[in-house]
């Protein structure tokens, strides 16, 4: 019988497409992958935040069998999905995992292409709200706006838990006007997308609005118990086999909409560190260093680069070629072999626009 350890299990969902970091990100290289600052990708940067808290075999990494070949050498241990089922399937299979090697440890679920900029606060975060977990709680970690941001969805929190607050509810993305009043009133801070539970807590609420999932997950543990791997890097056939079967009849639901709002004994902890979720091109101000002008450059050569009468632009290019900005303002810039992209930045949102377009009609380049 494996004993809990004291630290917690990290699950980290990696299988996103990042579409609005295009033509830069791909199906085949997501933002997950992208080296955006600091020398390394923003999944290594991940696991590299998470690495003080836990040993190789407490680190897992959901993806898609697509992205084999590009994550699967990571520092952590990968959780093939069979297929994109979004993220209720996708974190309940990796807390039924984690939880098999390590009983009653806390779960924490966290995106891979997210920026954190204080390590510790955000460790001492992760213990209080692993705290929490092991009295049963499930705990989101939110962020306290600093802007009206229409992009996020929000959580409105009630009566004070601790150093948290219990959830009121979960509330879908706002018009500018309400998020205006989001901001104002104080009661309000965006979905982050990271959540604390242990796998009992987790497995109630699925039995109580995901049913449908409940046989499945229990064939996946009883493969599990029956062929005892030592780990999950040493788990047999049979068990990936019967991962391949029962996933297909998961629902395919967000954790959000399947689980968090409508749950019960669910806490928002207010994060106390910085953070982006780099969730498109004008983002990039929260992770790299403008010049004086307020522009940002994005390349191996930035002394290839240059600026007149130009302010606030974001320019990322793969090649060598020397680039000229000249009178050009609010602007988003990027250059690879095969596209270019030229968008103001209020407009980076729509990069999805781009994207759809190429679904249907140049596959190729997405």
């Amino acid at each position: 019988m494996n004993l809990p350890s004291n630290k917690p299990n990290f699950l980290i969902l990696a299988g996103g497409s990042g579409t609005r970091f295009w033509p830069l990100s791909r199906r085949a290289n997501p933002k997950q992958c992208l080296e955006l600052y600091g020398g390394k990708s923003m999944l290594e940067h991940t696991i590299d935040r998470v690495k003080i808290q836990s040993q190789r075999t407490q680190r897992y990494l959901v993806f898609g069998p697509h992205l084999v070949d590009k994550l699967a050498d990571h520092d952590a241990l990968s959780i093939i999905e069979p297929s994109a089922r979004n993220t209720a399937p996708a974190i309940a299979l990796g807390a039924l995992i984690a939880d098999h090697f390590d009983p009653g440890a806390p779960i924490v679920v966290l995106p891979s292409d997210h920026f954190v900029g204080d390590v510790e606060a955000f460790s001492d975060d992760i213990n209080t709200a692993s705290k929490f977990a092991k009295k049963g709680k499930i705990v989101t970690i939110g962020i306290p706006p600093t802007r009206p941001e229409t992009g996020f969805g929000y959580i409105k929190k009630g009566d004070a838990f601790s150093e948290g607050f219990v959830v009121d509810r979960f509330v879908e993305k706002p018009d500018f006007a309400t998020a205006v009043n989001y901001l104002a009133t104080g009661d309000y801070v965006w979905n982050a997308g990271m959540f604390v539970f242990t796998y009992e807590t987790l497995l109630s609420e699925i039995k109580k609005q995901l049913p449908g999932m409940v046989s499945g997950l229990t064939k996946i543990k009883a493969v599990l118990t029956q062929t005892a791997p030592k780990n999950w890097e040493v788990a047999s056939d049979l068990v990936r086999e019967t991962i391949s079967k029962e996933f297909q009849s998961f629902e395919r639901i967000s954790i959000d909409f399947g689980i968090m709002e409508n749950g019960e004994n669910i806490v928002v902890l207010p994060a106390s560190f910085p953070w982006s979720d780099l969730g498109h091109w004008a983002a990039m101000a929260d992770v790299r260093t403008a010049n004086s002008e307020g522009n940002i450059v994005h390349r191996n050569d930035e002394e290839n680069t240059f600026f007149h009468a130009s302010q606030n632009n974001v320019v990322s290019v793969s090649s060598d070629r020397f680039v000229a900005i000249v009178g050009i303002n609010d602007v988003v810039l990027v250059e690879t072999d095969d596209a270019l992209l030229l968008i103001p930045k209020s407009k980076c949102q729509d990069v999805r626009e781009v994207v759809s377009y190429l679904s249907e009609h140049k596959s190729e380049l997405i």
